[in-house]
């Protein structure tokens, strides 16, 4: 029975490591620390879990929601929750981010005091923008365009006056 059970978790392993080798290079190439790339995993895959669950499914509830726009391109979102409890955020046609307290604890503590490029751009964000560091550690998916909006109607920051393009953390 043990030779079953331990054949099973090699299986499950194997599968596992299969299923994120792509990620796992990547985290590799930019030298992450093995701990770093285990610890991305098991969130990772946990967020799939928490994903293909009947929960995320539902249609985004509007009500009880905050719509804002972005600040470059005026374009309304929506989103429940806050800054200290996390958010749900819908943008472009029901797509969905979910972003912890924890991440937006980290975000709020890395650029404390600082200004800084809110750094929109999809695919190259300047370095030590607000959306570089988002793609570093919450997602692949650009954010910055909602996230820094949130921040500001939360008062964790506001836009730099002389450059619109630019957040001031409190």
């Amino acid at each position: 029975m043990r030779k079953i059970l331990k054949k099973d978790e090699e299986k499950n392993l194997y599968v596992l490591l299969n299923k994120w080798k792509p990620l796992i290079d990547y985290l590799e190439r930019n030298r992450k620390e093995p701990d770093m790339v285990l610890d991305t995993l098991m969130q990772l895959e946990d967020v799939v879990q928490i994903w293909n669950s009947k929960e995320v499914k539902q249609p985004f509830d509007r009500s009880g929601a905050v719509e804002l726009k972005t600040l470059t391109k005026n374009r309304p979102f929506f989103y429940k929750g806050s800054v200290k409890k996390g958010t749900t955020i819908l943008f472009g046609h029901n797509k969905y981010a979910v972003i912890t307290a924890e991440q937006y604890k980290q975000l709020i503590n890395y650029f404390k005091g600082r200004t800084v490029s809110i750094g929109t751009s999809f695919t190259n964000p300047p370095i030590d923008s607000m959306g570089a560091w988002l793609i570093e550690h919450v997602s692949t998916r650009a954010l910055a365009s909602y996230v820094a909006p949130i921040l500001i109607k939360e008062e964790y920051a506001m836009v730099n006056e002389d450059r619109k393009t630019e957040i001031v953390f409190k």
